[in-house]
């Protein structure tokens, strides 16, 4: 059994804060995260996924020796992930942005996580960071 780790967003809380939230979900993905680390991170993803309202946004950035962003300016567009293009998780954008929280965005995470693995070197983080704060 698995604690659980995903996120506590109360929707009448968000509307009193002004408006949807939005949440950036950053993945090592760096070789030490081989083996069930991977897989645990993958599953709480999925879990903090299912558990996002519906008013928010959302962008899933992997990192390791580089980062990406499943969302971005270069990225693809949702509805390509959606059909399941990108499933080997190589597809980002070095500039991502967080997109709305819809069946198709959910569908696109979810091909997305099924190709990622811990085979993105080493554990730079200060990068994605960066990218997501700005």
């Amino acid at each position: 059994a698995y604690p659980d780790l995903g996120p506590v967003l109360d929707e009448e809380e968000e509307e009193e804060e002004g408006g949807p939230a939005e949440v950036v979900f950053v993945l090592d993905r760096s070789g030490s995260m081989c083996g069930t680390r991977i897989q645990a991170a993958k599953e709480t993803l999925r879990l903090c996924l299912a558990s996002l309202p519906e008013s928010s946004s959302f962008n899933v950035v992997s990192f390791g020796s580089d980062f990406r962003g499943l969302f971005g300016e270069e990225a693809p567009d949702v509805a390509s992930l959606h059909r399941g293009r990108g499933r080997e998780g190589a597809l980002g954008s070095r500039r991502p942005r967080s997109v709305p929280f819809t069946d198709a965005s959910k569908d696109a995470a979810a091909n997305f996580l099924e190709g990622v693995a811990a085979d993105m070197g080493g554990t730079e983080v200060l990068g994605p960071l960066r990218a997501v704060a700005a």
